[in-house]
């Protein structure tokens, strides 16, 4: 359809007529691009933005007003915090009691980490405090939604775990899980909801032996965790392992990726390896009932939409790599992978994406996929295009449905079937492309403005990007690079 979109671009308003889907964007100034380090987007509860890059220098904050005007700029020099790229991982960063929180796990020693916590003053930018909370070799920090309650869980070889719960970030107490015969133990995933606490563990498995699943749950106002066995195995074959908790259900979905009979409906949808086939199951466990339920996924409307809208003969069959809850029940991202080798070198890829719906029981509501092409050279298949901040896709949902962000070719956007689909080598040739699934209507269009200059491209940092349902506001990293020299601006595109 033909609209009229609003940018604004460093404070100047643009308006043009152009083929796309209903959306204002305005851009941040720009800012010399990070290659390095971490970058996150925390949206704040005064409707500030505030983007956080850590690198090997320190850590820099960038806080804008609800009118995405820039407020404060502060770089913090790498004192106390001792960022170091190969050791440092970012754990969560959270609004609590109206600072911003950073936790960082770093490692000191061979299987020994720190977590660290950094507080910054949301109105200066400047690092107010830093300290250690824990030591341990594995950690995961939850925070309630509804509240600035949140909790760490840690734990060490052949001890129990440890939970800390900061319910104001002021007051603490620590709490002792162990069960006589677990002399180690995975935290599969962790929840928090209403000041109460949930962690599902399990005993580590013996080599292709399924995994059991324990809960210890801690309910606000008891002195201690219970710890109950849930009648439910976890394949233990492969670590991709995906785990949301739906606050307002309290019920947990695992997602798991195991081995099955090539013969089997669910394997190609699964995807397959060198030597066998793969499948995707889901495992939900309600925590006030201590209830499993295990169903494989067969993907069958994303298949059908492969075949049916993209003429995709052979129908769908990719790797799960995403997972997350909506009110209507959970989404399950997919990605397909292929190899070309002519002779000389071995291209890796990343090609459709598929996204399935699912109703709270698990039964399927929507699938839909996306095409795309992205190569990776490489002498080493090294996974999915997640680990890539600029290749792979962002999903996200809204009032309006459903979308996909990904990064593609300009002259694939005029192609309609996936044999003619030129493939994207660097991501400085690619601008950013939105789909959108409303009902039966799928519409694709830039994410950002075209420039004139054909030299100049605009594409987005996926793994940096998140969604504001309060605004209906998609927040990304814009990286315009023009002939190879780069920009980053942040973004805000807000769907109409």
């Amino acid at each position: 359809m033909n609209i009229f979109k609003t940018l604004t671009f460093s404070g100047v308003i643009l308006f043009f007529s152009c083929l796309t889907y209903a959306k204002t964007i305005i851009y941040s100034e720009p800012f010399d691009e990070h290659t390095t380090g971490w970058k996150r987007i925390l949206v704040v509860k005064n409707g500030n933005t505030a983007f956080v890059h850590l690198g090997s220098e320190g850590i820099e904050v960038r806080i804008y007003g609800p009118d995405h005007k820039r407020l404060v700029f502060m770089k913090n020099a790498n004192n106390g915090f001792n960022i170091g790229l190969a050791t440092t991982y970012i754990e969560g960063v959270f609004e609590i009691n109206g600072q911003i929180e950073i936790f960082l796990s770093q490692l000191k020693s061979k299987n020994v980490s720190e977590l660290k916590r950094v507080t910054i003053d949301p109105v200066t930018a400047k690092v107010v405090k830093t300290e250690t909370l824990l030591t341990g070799n594995g950690f995961d920090v939850k925070k309630d939604d509804g509240s600035d309650a949140y909790f760490v869980v840690s734990r060490q070889d052949g001890s129990p775990l440890n939970i800390n719960t900061y319910f104001d970030s002021i007051s603490t107490k620590q709490y002792t899980v162990s069960i006589p015969e677990m002399q180690a133990v995975n935290i599969i995933g962790a929840g928090e909801s209403d000041k109460s606490c949930y962690i599902i563990i399990s005993p580590v498995a013996k080599k292709h032996k399924p995994m059991e699943v324990y809960i210890a749950s801690l309910i606000d106002g008891a002195n201690d965790f219970e710890v109950h066995k849930i009648d439910a195995e976890l394949p233990a074959e492969y670590n991709m392992r995906y785990v949301t908790f739906d606050g307002k259900t309290k019920k947990f979905n695992i997602v798991n990726v195991t081995e099955v009979d090539k013969k089997s409906e669910y394997s190609t949808f699964g995807g397959h390896n060198l030597i066998s086939y793969l499948a995707t199951q889901l495992t939900t466990i309600d925590v006030t009932t201590n209830v499993a339920s295990t169903k494989m996924i067969l993907g069958k409307k994303v298949d059908d939409y492969a075949k049916n809208k993209l003429g995709v003969e052979e129908g769908y069959s990719g790797s799960f790599n995403f997972l997350e809850s909506i009110d209507e029940g959970t989404v399950l991202g997919f990605e397909e992978r292929y190899t070309i080798n002519n002779g000389r070198s071995t291209t890796y890829g990343y090609g459709n994406v598929g996204i399935l719906l699912l109703d709270k029981e698990g039964n399927e509501l929507k699938g839909y996929s996306v095409q795309k092409k992205q190569a990776k050279p490489s002498s080493v298949f090294s996974g999915l295009s997640m680990g890539s901040p600029y290749f792979g896709y962002a999903y996200f949902h809204s009032k309006g449905g459903d979308y996909v962000v990904v990064n593609d070719l300009p002259e694939n956007l005029e192609r309609s079937s996936n044999k003619d689909l030129k493939t994207l080598l660097t991501v400085s040739d690619a601008n950013a492309v939105l789909y959108s699934f409303n009902k039966d209507n799928t519409d694709r269009s830039l994410l950002f403005d075209v420039s004139a200059n054909k030299r100049i491209t605009r594409f987005a940092n996926i793994s940096s990007s998140r969604f504001d349902a309060n605004t209906n506001t998609y927040i990304t990293l814009m990286i315009e690079s023009n002939n190879g020299l780069k920009k980053e601006h942040l973004a805000w595109v807000t769907l109409d």
